[in-house]
């Protein structure tokens, strides 16, 4: 089967070995007797790109710092509580 797509990642082209960068179409070949499809740029494909081809979804960007709780285990060792011996 073959399928146009466009790189949500960095990818290799099985072909020529150059980088297929994000958003690039490229051309998917798979079959059942192959364990990973085949990728191939748009250079070594041998049809031309659709022109109807989607574009990614865009993902959300998440705000803000990521939430963390410590609890009185997680801090450090006061030394000179403990040489003391208290």
């Amino acid at each position: 089967m073959r399928t146009w797509k466009r790189a949500d990642r960095q990818i290799l082209c099985g072909g020529c070995h150059d980088s297929i960068y994000r958003e690039q179409p490229f051309l998917e070949l798979r079959s059942d007797a192959w364990r990973k499809p085949k990728i191939r740029c748009r250079v070594c494909a041998d049809e031309p790109v659709p022109v109807d081809l989607p574009s990614l979804p865009v993902k959300p960007v998440r705000e803000g710092l990521p939430f963390a709780r410590f609890t009185a285990g997680m801090l450090p060792i006061d030394f000179k509580q403990k040489a003391g011996g208290e």
